[in-house]
């Protein structure tokens, strides 16, 4: 099993819905199961600033899946959402990306892991470092957090006090 984290966002089509349920499906996979989900934070739009806010979250899982199955799912996830890519860091109702996968890199055509920005962004680093504050990069033993000292305080405009556990999610869900 490899410990992996996925960030999750979207700004448009009741995204915090739709961050809920992708971490229900995440959840559901084969050989996956949900170990952890950061506070939600609400941020400024990065690249296109033209559009609504962002609700950032960060989801850690256990899966045996390979790093390229574990993917694919993660964009069947999105499409099942409703996701279609347009405008590149325009408005979406879900976007699903891969961080980190245990001390695993990859760097395909499709697939690079750890993401290649994660370091340039706030929104990603601190609901990662709410999960795991001691976080480091494979290989280079890099601090996450030395990292998110580094970047611009701006950009993170509010967070949830509590971060839900999976029966939370279900029950707010419903209400959402």
């Amino acid at each position: 099993m490899n410990d992996v984290f996925v960030g999750i966002g979207g700004n448009v089509d009741s995204p915090l819905k739709r961050a809920y349920t992708a971490v229900s499906m995440l959840n559901q996979l084969n050989s996956t199961s949900v170990t952890g989900v950061s506070p939600i934070y609400t941020t400024s739009p990065v690249g296109l600033t033209d559009q609504p806010d962002f609700i950032n979250l960060v989801v850690e899982l256990q899966t045996a899946l390979l790093p390229e199955q574990f993917f694919e799912e993660l964009k069947r996830i999105e499409v099942a959402l409703g996701r279609t890519r347009t405008i590149r860091w325009g408005p979406r109702v879900i976007d699903l990306d891969v961080l980190l996968f245990g001390d695993v890199e990859v760097n395909t055509d499709t697939l690079v892991i750890p993401h290649p920005r994660m370091l340039e962004r706030r929104f990603v680093l601190a609901p990662l470092l709410d999960l795991r504050p001691d976080c480091v990069m494979p290989k280079s033993g890099v601090r996450l957090a030395d990292e998110l000292e580094r970047l611009p305080a701006q950009g993170i405009i509010r967070r949830t006090a509590d971060a839900p556990d999976i029966a939370q999610l279900r029950a707010m869900m419903l209400q959402a």
